[in-house]
């Protein structure tokens, strides 16, 4: 009987790992949309790693879990691929917010649910950085909270476009 709970616990493990791993493939898997191929494995940073991430106390002040990184090609340009994942969608937007006009160049980034999705190219084009985001929004799911109303309500008399953060 105690070796079946044994038996029983390192299954349960061993399941659990691998969902872990299926779970970093299907958000970013091996081929984007009809013209994006993965150029190498995803790469996924989590727990204490997160540490060695440049703005690591920011990251942790929006409740960053983990960031899984791939480079992909079209044949043309490679594109490197960040999925920032968050643990509510408002910090999501909040961490989307905060990175504005701080972003390194030919890089965008998107937000959906409690994902964030920023994507590097080596061309000047941002085409390609909103193909690969919508080849991506189905498995960009989950999640809770809402989107923070207030920014709806802020006058547009005198906004700089896209100035406002949301601080958690």
């Amino acid at each position: 009987l105690i070796g079946f709970g044994v038996l029983f616990s390192i299954i349960l493990l061993t399941a659990s790992g691998a969902q872990g791993q299926s779970n970093d493939k299907e958000l970013l898997p091996d081929r984007l949309g009809e013209n994006w191929q993965a150029v190498n494995p995803a790469r996924v940073l989590n727990g204490e790693r997160l540490s060695s991430l440049a703005d690591a106390d920011v990251l942790r002040e929006y409740r960053l879990q983990r960031v899984i990184s791939r480079v992909y090609t079209d044949g043309k340009i490679k594109s490197s691929v960040e999925v920032f994942e968050l643990n509510l969608i408002p910090t999501a937007y909040g961490l989307f917010t905060f990175n504005r006009g701080q972003l390194p160049p030919k890089s965008r980034e998107f937000h959906q649910g409690r994902y964030v999705v920023r994507v590097s190219n080596t061309a000047a084009n941002t085409n390609p950085d909103q193909q690969i985001f919508e080849a991506l929004k189905p498995n960009l799911t989950g999640g809770e909270g809402e989107l923070p109303s207030l920014s709806l309500h802020l006058p547009e008399a005198d906004k700089i476009a896209e100035s406002e953060k949301y601080i958690i």
